[in-house]
């Protein structure tokens, strides 16, 4: 995509079809590299888009099928009234659910039941393939109209590693959504709620200090529900630093981290036993 600017053609986003096969390292840093905002087009998301390529082969013109969206299963259900039930009088819920038994689904009916339109919600991951993955969940089975931005950390920038804090090979550029590292940005892309629609901050417990920034700086509202997956995760000690205090831990503190609701969601819950 390109725009003139005093008569001079410029870049301003970067697609890249990378359906044949996977690129080279090399590649992968040069993208990584640019300047302007760079996103890959692979062959799981024209997999998994809703176009019918068939009829696109045949005749050119792009039609989308008509997906069904998922329903709440009976236990779903009773995770739904149950939460919603909680969070009527208290600040902080719990959703604990085994793998595979749609946790990201049932997170998105609780963010339209008790934020829905016109909201502000926060959806907080541990990686940017749990990232990637929960905004085609939430986007895909919608019923409220969403409005969705993606934060990353600089550190996660062209990141193409597994470690402990990443939890498969992926990078910024693969994402659905561009993702900013700027409170400023993202407090100018957000800008004013909508009244037709839900707006969702995905965002990596890396990336926090953006949020915390964009809240204390920008003027970026309080959320009306601040969702945290893999909330395990957030049970880390202090680290003792000049900044007492882990990414993974800073979503507790309010005062920090301004939210009307904070739901964690695990499936591994860590307990801790004291002794006196």
């Amino acid at each position: 995509m390109f725009k003139i600017i005093n008569d001079k053609l410029k870049h301003y986003t970067i697609l890249i079809d990378s359906t044949e096969k996977d690129l080279s390292e090399n590649a992968n840093i040069m993208i990584e590299g640019q300047a302007v905002p760079v996103y890959r087009i692979n062959l799981f998301d024209m997999d998994n888009s809703p176009i019918d390529w068939g009829l696109f082969d045949k005749t050119g013109n792009i039609v989308l099928y008509e997906q069904t969206k998922k329903k709440l299963l009976d236990h779903q259900k009773e995770a739904l009234k149950a939460i919603c039930a909680g969070l009527q009088t208290e600040d902080r819920g719990k959703l604990i659910m085994a793998c595979r038994t749609g946790k990201t689904f049932t997170s998105l009916k609780i963010a339209e039941t008790i934020a829905g339109q016109g909201k502000h919600v926060l959806f907080l991951v541990p990686s940017l393939a749990l990232m990637s993955q929960s905004i085609r969940e939430w986007t895909a089975d919608a019923q409220v109209p969403l409005r969705c931005f993606a934060v990353c950390s600089d550190k996660q920038i062209g990141k193409r590693r597994k470690n402990q804090e990443d939890d498969g090979e992926i990078s910024a550029s693969d994402l659905a959504l561009p993702a900013t590292t700027d409170a400023f940005r993202l407090v100018e892309k957000v800008g004013s709620s909508s009244s037709h629609a839900m707006s969702v901050i995905f965002a990596t417990y890396q990336s926090i200090q953006v949020i915390v920034d964009a809240q204390k700086d920008h003027g970026l509202a309080a959320f009306d529900l601040i969702i945290c997956d893999e909330a395990h995760r957030t049970t880390r000690a202090s680290l003792g630093t000049e900044d007492s205090e882990s990414d993974f831990i800073k979503v507790h503190d309010n005062s920090l981290i301004r939210g009307k609701k904070r739901l964690y969601m695990t499936a591994t819950p860590r307990i801790f036993s004291v002794t006196y």
